[in-house]
């Protein structure tokens, strides 16, 4: 090698922190720092002094997925907003406007588009911050205190560029850990990182003999939900995300068992041995009786299940009122024009509409908040007391895991005829839905009322909730009444009451 390839070559390995640090590393040059044998990345165990460092990476990250999600959401928003351009450019070529109209429109589309990504950008930063005020405030305590517990780090040229966490936590069952705060530096990505750590956990994981590994992550990290797909882990749930605008936006549930890991290492995990591998006689769901120790867990399901409520009333609700504020927005775009009113006119009724759409959802918002109070401070204050004392009533839960994630309530009150008991309080947590949860607790109940020689069962919901109400539909409950919501912005919402013939 002459003196001048040496120097390139002594010069271009010098050059490669500085380049990873400020972003511009190209693929050759991140091949170039793999070969060498001074660069390679180390994977070792968190120590305290990593903590900026990890808090840091993971910020990044977060920061980073902002972007992502744009991807993912802002499609849909993009052929409504391209729409209004070709009918707002018809317009003008048909009536001769001036670009006054044209101003109009980028000012719209900026102020729809600012929003949304607030909205994002807000969402983004409170899971950071809840993120660095709980478990990532102090890793050591967090992550080091138990054998099945661990944080790793992945260091190169001796800087932190990588983490990865397995926790155990008191919810999950002795053979079962998750996975979590799994993160690259932007700047380090590419490069086999994430694999190491992934290596590194599995390893560990099978050292600690922890049959089952469970992650959650979103339907906008493609690049990690490839990751985790090459290793064997299958969805198993998915759920949308509760606000409405973001409801393209899912929350992914994986799990990897020991069995799929090693087909997925000898490339036999097909079709039929994936669908073999999920089922394991020890993540079987248990139903079984409310006990006392499970009214926290009860009340908040219930509470969740609820709050996510909101997302299918607007789904109801909304259609109508978004047809007449698009509606009332052409006729004040031709007028404003037609008419020479000012800029300024049109801008102001863009404020009302988004005040008229935020008084909609705040009335969405708190009609619901209020009947979850009402259920809270009435029979889920004591469940024992309500669904528990008498020999024609009952509370199941459903366990999974080790942890509470469903319950159904069946209850004779006074008000009721002899042979007849009503279904109340169906709920199952978000992220285990999809599961057949909620058909064992159905199984369960409808056992008991048999037992219990009822005739009929009752329930009462909304038309809002359609995946609830096709499964009554399966059991063959038939729906007796319909009546509109009390509210009149909210008459579209109805009021289902179904009966059951036992």
């Amino acid at each position: 090698m002459s003196r001048q390839s040496q120097f390139s070559a002594v010069t271009e390995g010098m050059r490669l922190p500085n380049l990873i640090h400020t972003g511009k590393m190209n693929a050759k040059q991140q091949n170039f720092a793999m070969i060498g044998g001074g660069n390679e990345v180390l994977v070792r165990e968190f120590k305290n002094q990593d903590l900026h460092d990890c808090q840091e990476i993971f910020t990044q990250g977060m920061e980073q997925l902002i972007s992502l999600i744009v991807r993912n959401v802002f499609p849909k928003y993009l052929w409504i907003l391209s729409a209004w351009g070709i009918l707002v450019f018809v317009l003008v070529i048909k009536f001769q406007w001036t670009a006054n109209i044209f101003f109009l429109l980028v000012i719209t589309c900026v102020f729809f588009a600012a929003w949304l990504y607030l909205i994002l950008y807000i969402e983004c930063w409170k899971f950071i911050d809840s993120c660095l005020a709980t478990d990532l405030k102090d890793i050591g305590k967090s992550y080091m205190f138990s054998e099945k517990c661990r944080m790793w780090v992945a260091e190169w040229n001796g800087k932190v560029v990588g983490m990865v966490g397995l926790i155990h936590k008191e919810s999950h069952k002795p053979e079962v850990a998750e996975l979590q705060r799994m993160s690259v530096s932007p700047a380090c990505r590419r490069m086999g990182i994430a694999k190491k750590l992934l290596d590194e956990l599995i390893k560990f994981a099978k050292d600690q003999q922890l049959q089952k590994l469970v992650l959650t992550t979103t339907s906008a990290q493609t690049p990690a939900i490839r990751l985790y797909k090459k290793y064997g882990f299958q969805l198993r749930t998915s759920i949308p995300y509760p606000k409405t605008l973001l409801s393209d936006l899912q929350y992914y549930h994986f799990e990897l068992t020991d069995r799929q890991h090693q087909l997925m290492l000898t490339g036999k995990m097909n079709a039929q041995l994936q669908s073999f591998a999920l089922p394991r006689s020890g993540n079987e769901v248990l139903i079984r009786k409310f006990k006392n120790t499970d009214l926290h867990v009860c009340r908040e399901i219930f509470t969740h299940g609820m709050e996510q409520l909101i997302s299918l009333v607007a789904r109801v609700v909304f259609p109508k009122y978004i047809w007449i504020l698009s509606t009332c927005s052409v006729v004040v775009l031709v007028l404003a024009l037609a008419i020479k009113w000012i800029v300024s006119f049109f801008l102001l009724y863009m404020i009302a509409c988004v005040v008229l759409a935020a008084s909609l959802y705040s009335m969405l918002y708190m009609e619901c908040w209020n009947f979850i109070d009402s259920c809270l401070a009435t029979d889920l204050k004591d469940i024992d007391r309500c669904y528990m004392s008498s020999e024609n009533c009952r509370m199941w839960v459903a366990e999974w895991n080790g942890k509470v994630v469903g319950m159904v309530g069946l209850i004779h009150k006074e008000s009721h005829k002899p042979g007849v008991a009503e279904l109340q309080r169906m709920s199952v947590s978000p992220a285990c839905r999809r599961m057949g949860i909620a058909k064992k607790l159905l199984d369960e109940l409808i056992k008991f009322a048999k037992d219990q020689k009822f005739q009929k069962l009752v329930l009462t919901t909304t038309s809002a909730q359609t995946p609830a109400i096709r499964l009554y539909k399966k059991y063959g409950f038939k729906l007796r009444t319909s009546i509109p919501y009390p509210k009149k912005l909210l008459s579209d919402l109805k009021h289902y009451c179904f009966e059951l013939e036992l």
